[in-house]
Order: structure tokens, then C-alpha cells, then sequence
């Protein structure tokens, strides 16, 4: 492999097909974040799949038939029916797509701007003796940092993603090609409660986005007027009377961060990346305003004078 050239193009169809050969593999991934690190032992073949914690207690099976997964909050194994069988039987991840020891990505999620374009070349390395390749994404407008990935040479699979800024890694430390996994690792033989019906899911939701709205009200903050542009996009139209169809359409990206007010550090804004932010304190509360729009001075009068009535 030494002297290889891979494109990103190149790299995102080894990734998306592999080598032709079923995806089995088993090992130990680790997880780190912010000082908190989680080793967890994971098996797949194909849309087949097992995580469980290096003592052996399970934290999900995806079987042929069915998903079960550990509930910490109920404190109880679920389960849930596939209801198509397209799910184990062409295993792609259309949204995501770059977990470790995750399905393989499909072509669409590589479509917008979500971690979807190198920021430069991709270049040889070496992964627990696997020759691999590394590459960095670009992240989206309104995320701050980019993604590096290690994937396997061979086969396309992912080894290792991490975000070097925000100082989190997910990687194999232990990996495996092409073991035997019987199927019986991948059925749970244990009891397991059904999952919650749709209606009753529906139904926490609503009762949560209420809350939410309510706690918003209470403190004037339901509703926050900012100034747009629209876009025009033409179907029809003539030249000698100027009449015309069109549709007008509008996206605003923003976000509004406040606390009390305090010299000390405030690391949240920082976690957000804007083409354009301001901040500012009315004595009471430090304010973050961020947004992918330019505002004019007195837009930003209005909007900082509607936030001084909330509570």
C-alpha cells in the first residue's frame, strides 16, 4: 500500500460497498468524551448485531426478527418486531452512516453538507495493523468542527472517528474480521417488555413539547420575530405582460443562549459556529444570539428589546 493514491470519491464507494465480501466482525470499541471513557464489546454480521458491556450484560441486539434493547430509565429489557425485513436484508445507514461498528453508509449521506466533503487529500496509515486510510470532513455551516476518520483499507469499514476539537474519539481497540458468530448471539433469551405503543410515545412527546412551550411562555420567550430574506424561484412568467408563478421559500438557522449574568467563563456559545453572533448583557442575563443571516443594527435593536421583557 505504500505509495497508494485513494480519492474521497474513491474511498466513499469502498465505504458504501466494501470489498463484496458479508460484513462479520466482532471486537471492543471505545468510547471517550470530556474525561469519560466506555469500552463495550460489539459483534456484527450483516443487518445482525450484538453490543453488550465487557462484564456481559447486553445493551442491544438487533436479531432477525426483532430489536431488543436495555431501558435504563424503566430498568428493563425491550423489544421491538421488525416490521420490514429490508432493515437486516440490505443493511444501509441513509442518515449517519459513520459509526463505528455501525451499518455502512448508503450514496445519499452524502448528499448536502453534513460532514460530506474532505478538507483535503486522503492519506495512508496504519490502525491495529490494518493498513487504513484517514481522512477529514468539513463540517456543515452550523456545526464548528470537522471529523476524522480511519477506514479500513480492506474493507471500508470504519476504525476510527473522531472530533480532535471537541475531544471525542470512537475506535476499535480490539478487532476481528470474519469470525464465527453463531445465531444464537443474535437472539435475547431473556424476559423483555414490549416497547411503547406509537400512540403512547405520541402522546410523552406532546405532553413534553408542551412543557417546553410552557416554560417559554412563562418567561416571554415563546415567540422571537427575525428579519428574513425569502428566495424567489421562478416556474412561469411572460415577457410581454410580466405576469409570473413563482414560489417563495425561506431557512433560518439561529440560535439564542442566555444565563445569568456573571463574569465568569461561558464555554456554550463557543460550541456553536455562525456566520454571524453577537453577544451582549442587560444586567440580569448574559445573551448569545447567533445566526446564518446578517441583521441590521437596528433588527438587532428590536430583537435585543423583545428579549429584555422576558423573565
Amino acid at each position: 500500500m505504500v505509495g497508494a493514491v485513494m480519492t474521497f470519491g474513491e474511498l466513499v464507494g469502498l465505504m458504501v460497498w466494501g470489498n463484496g465480501e458479508p460484513d462479520i466482525f466482532r471486537g471492543v470499541i471505545r468510547r471517550a468524551e470530556d474525561g469519560y471513557e466506555d469500552l463495550s464489546r460489539f459483534a456484527r454480521r450483516d443487518g445482525l448485531s450484538r453490543d453488550e458491556q465487557l462484564d456481559g450484560t447486553v445493551n442491544q441486539i438487533v436479531g432477525q426478527d426483532a430489536t431488543w434493547f436495555r431501558d435504563r430509565d424503566a430498568g428493563v429489557m425491550r423489544v421491538r418486531a421488525h416490521g420490514r425485513r429490508q432493515y437486516v436484508d440490505h443493511p444501509r445507514a441513509p442518515i449517519g452512516g459513520l459509526d463505528v461498528g455501525g451499518l455502512r453508509p448508503s450514496w445519499e449521506r452524502w448528499t448536502g453538507t453534513d460532514f460530506t466533503r474532505p478538507t483535503g487529500p486522503v492519506t495512508e496509515t496504519e490502525f491495529l495493523g490494518r493498513p487504513a486510510w484517514v481522512v477529514e470532513l468539513a463540517p456543515p455551516s452550523h456545526k464548528p468542527f470537522p471529523l476524522q476518520l480511519v477506514v479500513d483499507a480492506a474493507t471500508g469499514l470504519l476504525l476510527r472517528k473522531s472530533n480532535r476539537d471537541f475531544g471525542t474519539v470512537e475506535e476499535w481497540v480490539e478487532f476481528e474480521l470474519d469470525p464465527e458468530l453463531p445465531d444464537a448471539l443474535f437472539v435475547w433469551d431473556g424476559a423483555a417488555e414490549p416497547v411503547p405503543s406509537r400512540a403512547d410515545f405520541d402522546a410523552e412527546h406532546e405532553a413534553e413539547q408542551a412543557r417546553r412551550s410552557a416554560w417559554l411562555a412563562q418567561r416571554q420567550l415563546a415567540t422571537l420575530r427575525v428579519p428574513v430574506e425569502c428566495d424567489v424561484a421562478l416556474h412561469d412568467w411572460d415577457d410581454e405582460s410580466g405576469s409570473l408563478y413563482a414560489d417563495i421559500y425561506t431557512s433560518v438557522s439561529a440560535t439564542l443562549i442566555r444565563r445569568r449574568h456573571s463574569d465568569a467563563p461561558w464555554p456554550e456559545p463557543e460550541s456553536t459556529n455562525y456566520a454571524y453572533s453577537w453577544r451582549w448583557s442587560d444586567g440580569t442575563w448574559d445573551w448569545f444570539f447567533a445566526t446564518d443571516i446578517p441583521l441590521t443594527e437596528p433588527d438587532l435593536a428590536t430583537i435585543k428589546a423583545r428579549l429584555a421583557t422576558s423573565t
